[in-house]
């Protein structure tokens, strides 16, 4: 009967990662979805990964590395079972696994479950902007993956159930064909290699063995990360680019202008990400205060994803996971050492501030201890599974009961600009802004390709520039248009290029809603509307 109790009651983990799962379950709002989406779509119907570029009439017959194949064909799958409210369950289902493993690992290094939410509360909402349905979920998914094997195996590095690292290298199989952060996996599992022989040579200098005796012994404690990283390194290669996908991944990163035009690759912008702040700042006094020394592998990657963030904003997740363990190491009592202190706390000649952090220790401590004992997650998983059939079942009761419309943020796409193309059969070449590229390849390929899209790899630096002078409304404008025989132009209505067009005499306004506007030439009298069906 104890046992069964245990299943049954939820533990406050479970409950945070509940309402994490709730709270995920927002309308679709990334650009790049929709390209993705429509890209798994035809991979599944064809069952060839695409090499050239067929959704644009500017790169149109350009390689094109789909290094991101499998992701898409599982989103286009799960979309065709259930929609877009499948795909939304799909996307919290990960943010929930994410931050669970996350929660797991806080708890086993003897964190209360007061200090380990609160560490996953600001982790969550400083990474929000990136919980979107795009292929990098799997990768900070993966991440913590990682961590709970890779911390499991750095405390307990004789433990017989160290098997679990050949979960890495299986992972590892399926993330090189999900994502190009795969890359974050290999430097992980390095540096928890470096970081263990370190670890391991300073202990026994520390205790005085010899140099030869040293190494003998690292190698033989190391050897089965040693074989792990192999292994991980291995079969990174199984995927359709093999041994090339290192240099993509690696020319995509360093290509200025892209760094330069794209938001989420940008440095950031401190002002901006108050959680990001703290646990820098958190870090960095803990690391100079306290007497503790923090562990080589952690203080590694600490250091690592640390630089990354720096450089990119899309790398903050990486860094705000491996702070929380680092705040785990550096600064929070154990739940096993709290007993003895709320007893000593209780004396009645104890201070008064004493006895309040004491009181706070002991329900903290009793907390935790209720959320061991019932931390089985068997009502978190019956409940996951009973929403995952309402969203595949009944996506319109899915839709309907969490407020979430069609599943899309209508506001940030172009939905009654695309319904009036559509409706009315416009025909010719069409320009529109980088970001809406990926919305108009889902909902208008193959009767229009796109000028641009979120594949900026594949278009290049110097497209990719052109583009912009483009958009911003350089003098030239007039000559690109001629260039690419651009017949119609849909735009958002706060760009320069609007504003230029409306005063253009061979420009002809045909469209305009809150949001969007749509110039057609003059001198194309092809704007021959032929009405269609609206199959938005």
């Amino acid at each position: 009967m104890h046992s069964l109790l245990r299943l049954l009651l939820p533990s406050l983990l479970d409950i945070f990662l509940v309402v994490v799962f709730m709270h995920s379950l927002t309308p679709i709002e990334g650009y790049d979805t929709w390209w993705h989406l429509r890209a798994g779509q035809d991979i599944i119907s064809s069952l060839n990964i695409p090499h050239q570029d067929h959704y644009s009439y500017t790169a149109s017959g350009r390689p094109w590395v789909a290094h991101e194949w499998l992701a898409e064909a599982v989103f286009a799958g799960i979309y065709s079972k259930g929609g877009l409210p499948l795909l939304i369950f799909l996307k919290a289902l990960i943010i929930t696994g994410t931050f669970g493993l996350l929660g797991t690992i806080l708890l086993r290094k003897g964190a209360s479950i007061l200090a380990t939410l609160g560490l996953l509360s600001i982790a969550l909402f400083s990474s929000v902007p990136f919980w979107t349905v795009r292929p990098h979920i799997f990768t900070f998914l993966f991440f913590a993956l990682y961590l709970f094997v890779l911390e499991r195996y750095r405390q307990l590095p004789n433990n017989p159930k160290i098997l679990s690292l050949l979960l890495l290298p299986l992972v590892m199989t399926f993330w090189v064909n999900l994502h190009g952060g795969f890359v974050i996996g290999l430097v992980t599992v390095l540096i928890y290699l470096i970081g263990g022989y370190l670890s391991f040579w300073l202990k026994n200098k520390k205790e005085g063995c010899s140099g030869k005796g040293i190494k003998i012994a690292s190698y033989g404690a190391g050897r089965g990360l040693l074989i792990i990283t192999f292994l991980v390194l291995g079969v990174s290669i199984l995927n359709p680019q093999g041994i090339k996908i290192f240099f993509f991944v690696f020319k995509t990163i360093t290509t200025k202008v892209f760094i330069n035009y794209i938001v989420e690759w940008q440095a950031p912008n401190l002002q901006n990400w108050l959680g990001y702040r703290i646990f820098i700042f958190v870090c960095i006094i803990l690391m100079a205060l306290r007497s503790k020394k923090i562990d080589p592998s952690l203080g590694l990657l600490f250091l690592v994803t640390l630089h990354f963030s720096f450089t990119s904003v899309r790398n903050i997740p990486f860094f705000m996971f491996t702070a929380t363990l680092v705040i785990a190491d550096l600064w929070l009592i154990p739940s096993r050492k709290m007993i003895r202190l709320n007893q000593e706390g209780f004396e009645n000649k104890a201070p008064l501030a004493e006895k309040v952090r004491s009181r706070l220790r002991y329900f903290s401590s009793n907390l935790t201890q209720v959320t061991l004992l019932c931390n089985r997650h068997l009502l978190l998983v019956i409940f996951l599974l009973v929403t995952g059939l309402i969203y595949s079942r009944y996506p319109e009761l899915a839709c309907g009961g969490l407020d979430l419309g069609s599943g899309v943020k209508e506001k940030i796409y172009p939905i009654e600009a695309v319904k009036f193309i559509r409706k009315e059969g416009l025909s010719g070449r069409l320009f529109h802004p980088y970001h809406w590229g990926g919305y108009l390849i889902f909902r208008l390929y193959p009767e229009h390709k796109v000028f641009i899209d979120g594949r900026a790899d594949m278009y290049g630096e110097q497209f990719f520039v052109e583009y912009q002078k483009l958009y911003s409304c350089r003098k030239d404008w007039r000559e690109t248009f001629e260039k690419y025989e651009i017949k119609f132009a849909l735009l958002s209505k706060d760009t320069p290029l609007n504003f230029v067009l409306k005063e253009a005499s061979d420009w002809e306004l045909i469209f305009s809603d809150q949001k969007s506007v749509i110039y057609s030439k003059r001198s194309n009298p092809s704007a021959t509307k032929a009405p269609s069906g609206d199959s938005s």
